[in-house]
This record gives C-alpha cells, sequence and structure tokens, in this order.
C-alpha cells in the first residue's frame, strides 16, 4: 500500500497498459512524480511478529522506524503509519484531528494553489475536511484529496470506523485565511469587528496580516446644495476581525 501511495502503481499500470509508455519518447516514462521511501519515517503501532516483519522491510528501503510502544509521539507524527493491534481504549482514538490534518496538508502539497481551511472530527467520527484554493477547487482535485486521506496508512475501518468528506466553504462561509481574502480581492466584503464596528466595502488589498477596503458614500458638500461622493479606505487587521463574509451580489 505504501509502494502504491508513493509510486501510483495502479495508476501507471493502467497507463502502460493504454499504450501510453510505448507512446512516449522518453524511456523513463512516469504519470505523476513518485516519493522515494528513502530517509521518510514509518510509525508502527503492534510491534509483534507482523510488526518487526514490516520493521524491517521498511529499514531495507532506507526509512526510520519509531515504534509506538517506545515513542508514541513520534510514531504517530511519522509519514506513515502501520497498524498491526486490536482495537482498543489506548488506541481508539488515533484518528484525531492531529492525525487527519496532517494527511490533509501532505495531500494538498501535490498542488500548491490548494490550501486547507478546517477538520472537524464528531463523536461519531464524522470526518470534514475543508479546503480552498487560490482560483477555486475542481471535482477532481477534491476526490483525489478524498482517496488520499480515506487510503492512507492508520485510516482502517476495520481499527476504528468512521466517514469521509472533503468539502469547499460555502458562498456565505466566513473567511478565515488570509488567502481567501486574497483571492477575493475585488469583490464587496462585510466586516464585523471584535469591537462591534462594522464595515463593508471591496476589497483592494490583502496580505498576510490584513485587508484594505474601499467604499464610497454619498455626502453634503461642504459648500453648497446636493451632494457628492466620498471615498474611505479603511485597512483592518484580522486578529481584530470577528467575522468577514463576501457578499454575494446578483
Amino acid at each position: 500500500l505504501i509502494l502504491e501511495l508513493c509510486n501510483y502503481v495502479a495508476l501507471h499500470n493502467d497507463s502502460v497498459q493504454k499504450g501510453n509508455w510505448t507512446n512516449c519518447e522518453h524511456f523513463c516514462y512516469w504519470e505523476k512524480p513518485m516519493v522515494l521511501l528513502k530517509g521518510k519515517s514509518l510509525g508502527i503501532v503492534g510491534y509483534g511478529q507482523i510488526g518487526r516483519i514490516v520493521a524491517e522491510i521498511a529499514e531495507v528501503f532506507g526509512m526510520t522506524v519509531n515504534v509506538y510502544s517506545r515513542d508514541r509521539e513520534a510514531a504517530v507524527k511519522s509519514d506513515f503509519l502501520s497498524l498491526h493491534c486490536p482495537l482498543t481504549t489506548e488506541n481508539a482514538k488515533m484518528i484525531n484531528k492531529e492525525f487527519i490534518t496532517r494527511l490533509a496538508i501532505d495531500a494538498l502539497r501535490e498542488n500548491e494553489s490548494l490550501f486547507l481551511i478546517d477538520v472537524k472530527i464528531s463523536k461519531s467520527m464524522d470526518i470534514t475536511v475543508v479546503i480552498d484554493g487560490d482560483e477555486g477547487v475542481d471535482l477532481e482535485e477534491i476526490i483525489r484529496i478524498s482517496r488520499a486521506i480515506e487510503h492512507a496508512e492508520g485510516m482502517d475501518r476495520e481499527t476504528e470506523d468512521f466517514s469521509l468528506e472533503v468539502t469547499t466553504p460555502g458562498i456565505d462561509a466566513p473567511l478565515c485565511k488570509a488567502r481567501q481574502y486574497i483571492k477575493n480581492i475585488g469583490r464587496t466584503l462585510n466586516v464585523i469587528m471584535t469591537d462591534g464596528k462594522e464595515y463593508e466595502g471591496e476589497i483592494v488589498d490583502a496580505g498576510e496580516e490584513s485587508v484594505s477596503i474601499e467604499w464610497v458614500t454619498r455626502e453634503a458638500k461642504p459648500v453648497g446644495k446636493g451632494k457628492i461622493n466620498v471615498t474611505h479606505n479603511a485597512t483592518l487587521l484580522y486578529s481584530d476581525i470577528k467575522k468577514a463574509t463576501i457578499v454575494i451580489k446578483f
């Protein structure tokens, strides 16, 4: 399974069967970049006869083996996690938010335009992974990331049953990441600050720490009758924002 995840064995087998390698002008043929196991780490939970054999194989590939019974933190934070144990109260919650977050981030690395928004896990092990993208997220990427998480080492339904949903934020979902503000430059933003003040205006600039908005009001002329358009600007720190949502206009 590790070789499948790293080398896309099934993908390349199907591709060769279709004749893609034969038609390729290069002898070294691959559909996706392969990941070397040398230098990667493998966490093993259950270091019995099978666990020891798996450890020996991993070391042949040049992997660092972290045994859960010796160093729990290192084992769980390994690049791969292999379970060889019955379900007990001790290991029942190994599939937790930290673990799923790491798997999601690993899957997102293949496409740098995507980023993680949130991971939620209910008491009944309903897992929701929310992602976003600088230019949106297409269905193929959602499917790819869902498969990468679901088939990762450590995600074993026989050990701990779960459901998994990979989704994107709704159109009315509050913004919570700087990249969300950046991708929405030019759109109208409604902001409620922690001090209770409320702003609504077009996003004209956004960075890692703050967002700048601009809006126009009709105000009385300083001299004479009538009204004029007055442009206002505000730069708001993300740390001072309680809630920010994009205003949908039709």
